[in-house]
């Protein structure tokens, strides 16, 4: 039954993150949001690649995430990559930006979520995407590929499921 209780809070997290993300982008300034794509107009989509579990328990699990923009104009997708390794005790994350796609064009983006079943790993291998934005292809947008303060305030959260434990 917690189980079922943590899926269930972790879903309202979710969806109060993604309120709060629309809410601020809302109440941007007008400049901000005529660069900012529409959250349906860069889509991002799940597809499990494989999963294997060894003999000792450690199951890797490998997914990539595509970038798929709907919109009737270029947007470039930048995504907070986020990177934790049990063995080596890191968790570290950076803004990424990819490059731009046209209409009706994605981008691949390969993860992985391998957990282990030894006492020296003090958490799981991660390798994905916790936000993203889609920045309208235009010059005078340009600037917020890389406006760290503008990334953190409007970004999308994003979790990724297929291989969570």
């Amino acid at each position: 039954m917690s189980h079922l209780k943590a899926k269930f809070s972790l879903g309202l997290l979710a969806t109060a993150s993604a309120a709060l993300a629309c809410q601020a982008l809302q109440m941007a300034p007008a400049k901000v949001r005529a660069c900012i794509a529409a959250r349906g107009e860069l889509s991002l989509q799940e597809t499990l690649v494989n999963t294997n579990t060894n003999e000792v328990g450690t199951r890797a699990c490998h997914y990539n995430i595509t970038i798929m923009n709907y919109a009737p104009y270029p947007i470039t997708p930048v995504v907070y990559s986020y990177h934790e390794d049990g063995y080596q005790k890191l968790k570290e994350g950076k803004w990424e930006v990819l490059r731009t796609l046209n209409p009706g064009e994605s981008y691949v983006f390969p993860s992985e979520y391998t957990t282990f079943q030894d006492p020296d790993a003090s958490g799981p291998l991660v390798g994905t995407i916790k936000r993203y934005i889609g920045i309208i292809d235009r010059a005078e947008c340009r600037q917020y590929w890389t406006d760290k303060a503008s990334l953190d305030k409007y970004a999308f959260y994003y979790s990724a499921s297929s291989c969570k434990p």
